[in-house]
């Protein structure tokens, strides 16, 4: 897959890759996305650590790597990573996103929904894939809960 320089960086900052996280990873986000799409998700996660290595404030690829821990279920370790892209880019749409993902998955529902909302605030009026997935994944969990009426 070919990654544009000049689309909007994954990560969900406002800004083209070229500007967020660099032209130089544009080959790695390209072979990350190929692993993922191909369902390797080991071998994406290794890309993640190998570029993380070089390139440890780069928030995509921190992305990249806690959606694919928590793809594995490695929860504790995807907690770590979103910390880390939170701690890089504080108020990180994907990374807020993450947040509330997670927090969805060990059963917080309510930081769950907290953390949604600061996404959707950071998005000013836009949505990355992530953000959109987040919504999915508070909108199960508040169903779960018995809350439908919350989850609709």
């Amino acid at each position: 897959m070919t990654t544009d320089a000049y689309q909007p960086c994954p990560c969900g900052i406002d800004k083209k890759i070229k500007f967020c996280c660099g032209a130089e990873v544009l080959g790695d986000l390209g072979k990350i996305e190929d692993a993922l799409s191909g369902e390797q998700r080991l071998g994406a996660l290794d890309l993640c650590n190998k570029l993380l290595a070089a390139k440890n404030d780069r928030p995509c690829i921190h992305m990249y790597k806690a959606m694919v821990q928590m793809g594995m279920r490695e929860l504790p370790a995807a907690r770590k990573t979103v910390d880390e892209i939170l701690a890089i880019s504080p108020g990180n749409p994907a990374g807020l996103a993450l947040a509330a993902m997670l927090a969805c998955y060990e059963d917080r529902v309510e930081d769950g929904v907290e953390k949604l909302q600061q996404a959707l605030e950071a998005q000013q009026g836009k949505l990355v894939n992530s953000v959109y997935e987040a919504i999915g994944v508070v909108g199960r969990s508040l169903a779960a809960a018995g809350e439908s009426i919350a989850a609709q």
